[in-house]
């Protein structure tokens, strides 16, 4: 067999369990052998589309890129360059599989290619949790910020543990086991636990710095001490209610702001990866981030600020063309 390597979106779930599904379908369709996992971010956007990356690969979860012989994803804003999407339409031998309105990469996959993991159900149930976690489809958001199953444990885990090391542990794990199984795991269960702990910590800081305005859009400015976590969820425990959530989390490494539509109220969301793609980020229609450059700190409130007015201008033409319409 090929050696291959697979990149995948990391730290998170969803890029995780997409590896796992990649790797079966580069054995079973290519005759390839996974032998290196490698993760990739958002940090890597300006440089990612010119890297060079080996024939045998795959990238999941991810920007395109014209090299690999497999990609697959489903974000809105993964086409970095002009005009390459139409490469789905001459795929040249390559996998290509995107649909932008897949809610996750591992359902995607999932669904593509079934024969591919007929032969163990674990698969399926790796496939549900990541569509699960990845578009927010949780029971409560009590469930969303205290969940208690296997896949919750390890998401909350990669909070704590987002090295390549432990990228490639999760991975060459999940292949050979069961959610439960890889859950139950003392490298798994320490950061899961501490996680936990973290996330009970950033709510009380949450507390403190969280508004909502005029239009139902929380928002809030929150410095992350060490040693917390401020879950993108949270902002639902204290206004349940509330439309969107828009945060500025600030971390001594990191600043980040994130946007997401409350995926327990039923309307239409505004394009929320679009809206970030003209910040630098990207995502889903309901939820998107971006990472904001240190040296660039002192101008995140104003971003968070253009955030929210381009929310509430969305909504408003949202408004106005289903008022033609009508």
């Amino acid at each position: 067999m090929e050696k291959a390597v697979i990149y995948l979106h990391f730290p998170c779930f969803d890029g995780v369990i997409s590896a796992v599904l990649a790797a079966e379908i580069l054995e079973k369709r290519f005759g390839w052998t996974a032998t290196e996992y490698r993760p990739v971010n958002y940090d890597r956007m300006g440089e990612w589309r010119s890297e060079k990356l080996p024939h045998h690969s795959a990238v999941v979860d991810f920007l395109y890129h014209p090299d690999p012989q497999m990609w697959a994803d489903h974000h809105a804003t993964t086409f970095v360059v002009p005009g390459d999407r139409v490469a789905l339409d001459r795929p040249d031998g390559r996998l290509l599989v995107y649909d932008a309105n897949s809610p996750s990469c591992a359902l995607l996959l999932w669904k593509r290619f079934p024969d591919y993991f007929a032969s163990s159900e674990r698969f399926g149930e790796m496939a549900y949790w990541a569509n699960k976690i990845d578009s927010a489809d949780y029971s409560s958001v009590v469930e969303a910020v205290r969940g208690e199953s296997p896949a919750s444990q390890i998401s909350y885990s990669l909070a704590i543990r987002h090295d390549p090391e432990y990228c490639d542990f999760l991975v060459r794990n999940l292949r050979a086991r069961d959610l439960a199984h890889v859950a139950g795991l003392p490298d798994v269960l320490e950061p899961a636990r501490e996680a936990r702990r973290q996330i009970e910590a950033g709510l009380d800081q949450v507390a403190g710095h969280i508004t909502l305005n005029a239009g139902d859009i929380t928002v809030c400015d929150v410095t992350q001490p060490p040693g917390t976590i401020v879950n993108r969820y949270s902002p639902y425990l204290f206004y349940p209610h509330a439309r969107y959530s828009v945060s500025l989390v600030r971390s001594p490494d990191s600043v980040k702001i994130t946007a997401m539509r409350n995926p327990w109220l039923d309307f239409e969301s505004v394009p929320l990866g679009t809206i970030f793609k003209r910040f630098g980020g990207g995502g889903h229609t309901r939820v998107a981030s971006v990472i904001v450059p240190i040296d660039e700190a002192a101008k995140a409130p104003n971003s968070l600020g253009e955030i929210v007015d381009a929310i509430h201008e969305a909504e408003s033409q949202a408004r106005e063309r289903q008022g033609i319409e009508a």
